[in-house]
């Protein structure tokens, strides 16, 4: 019973701090790449997990975008057949622990080819934007009913938020490619007179 309390206590995190502290993350960052690596060390340090990342799809040439704290010891080409996986299962999170059950051996396989113990969905006004990834507990531990739970609503909000950082990215970009246009259409203008 001692053991059973010494890795309870281990791995367990008062949930309003964290959301609170997700909350403060995301109403105050603007910047994609900003919001997600400080949502993904927020959520490596508070379910003390090996890693936690994004995988955001259908950007630019369909191109996966990778953001978190393992992003750079993985490749997008070797989550696309992860990515299309978790995409035909339609669920919004799929836990490593309980595939073993499913039958479904082909994903099993592929999350923990890539050490990923829960896959969440990021779903905003019912377009499907990416996943979180997370890796297994540094303790060893499965993760319990809190986490899940815990995990589904930081997902919804972080989903909510990193669609208005891709919104507003997408602004940025069509403002410089705008001025751009203007500047080359003064150039000219100038050339001419």
């Amino acid at each position: 019973d001692r053991i059973t309390n010494r890795f309870f206590f281990r791995d367990s995190y008062d949930t309003q701090m964290f959301l609170d502290e997700l909350n403060s993350i995301l109403v105050n960052t603007f910047e994609l790449e900003s919001l997600l690596h400080k949502s993904a060390n927020l959520i490596s340090k508070t379910f003390k997990v090996s890693q936690s990342f994004f995988v955001l799809e259908g950007q630019e040439n369909n191109k996966i975008r990778i953001v978190g704290t393992a992003e750079k010891d993985i490749q997008p080409q070797s989550l696309a057949k992860l990515i299309q996986l978790l995409k035909a299962s339609r669920s919004k999170m799929m836990v490593a622990d309980e595939l073993v059950n499913e039958n479904k051996s082909q994903l099993l396989d592929l999350m923990r080819e890539h050490n990923v113990s829960v896959a969440t969905r990021l779903i905003a006004n019912r377009q499907s934007i990416g996943y979180i990834l997370m890796g297994i507990k540094q303790s060893g531990n499965a993760y319990s009913a809190q986490d899940i739970a815990v995990t589904g609503i930081a997902a919804d909000e972080i989903a909510i938020a990193t669609q208005n950082a891709l919104r507003f990215e997408e602004i940025q970009n069509f403002n410089l490619t705008l001025q751009a246009k203007v500047d080359d259409a003064t150039r000219q203008l100038r050339n001419a007179n």
